[in-house]
């Protein structure tokens, strides 16, 4: 419970930075403007559209595993999914990162518990989805229920980051247009601003 009111605070906070960004890009560039205020609305909007995209891309997603639904997982990864040279490493870090933190989560429930959230990255969700997909179930059977609830589950929780991926697309057309309203080049208000810190040091 406490890691779901994490993720939630943290997609709060994302969407609030998110508003704000969107906020600061629909700001006309003010002909009556200064080139010095100019500047740090730019240095402003830049920064705001920066974290946005940093704190998507660091994002970590929630996930809610009955305990029959872990124990398929648990038991599948490690005897029953093949890995390829090219998927070493990625399985490596998936286990290292994730895996092996939900094992030491599993032991310390309660016998009464029927369920447990864990959190893991988008990267590493992504490859969790992968090597899920490679395995190959017979029957309708309580595994075969298992397996298709946490495909599911893997498969919902990645369009709440989908959704995130729209928005920053936009935030970045948006930021591209502000740019070009603006009428310079951003490369050029860099040079610039460096030049002038390099003026200010000297001085």
């Amino acid at each position: 419970m406490k890691k779901t009111f994490l993720i939630l605070f943290s997609l709060l906070l994302l969407a609030v930075s998110v508003n704000a960004t969107t906020t600061i890009l629909s700001l006309p560039w003010n002909i009556n403007l200064s080139n010095e205020e100019k500047t740090n609305l730019f240095a402003v909007g830049k920064f705001m559209k920066n974290n946005v995209v940093n704190e998507v891309s660091k994002m970590k997603i929630n996930l809610t595993f009955t305990i029959k639904e872990y124990k398929f997982l648990s038991n599948t990864f490690r005897s029953k999914i093949p890995f390829n040279g090219d998927e070493i490493f990625n399985m490596i870090d998936l286990n290292e990162k994730y895996l092996k933190k939900w094992v030491e989560i599993y032991k310390k429930l309660p016998k009464h518990e029927t369920e447990f959230d864990v959190i893991i990255d988008i990267n590493n969700l992504v490859m969790l989805y992968h090597f899920l997909n490679k395995y190959s179930i017979k029957g309708i059977n309580e595994e075969f229920y298992n397996f298709a609830t946490l495909l599911e589950k893997i498969a919902e929780t990645h369009k709440v980051y989908n959704a995130f991926g729209v928005l920053i697309e936009r935030i970045n057309t948006d930021y591209e247009q502000w740019i070009s309203n603006m009428g310079t080049d951003e490369k050029e208000d860099e040079q610039q601003n460096e030049q002038q810190k390099e003026q200010q040091n000297e001085q």
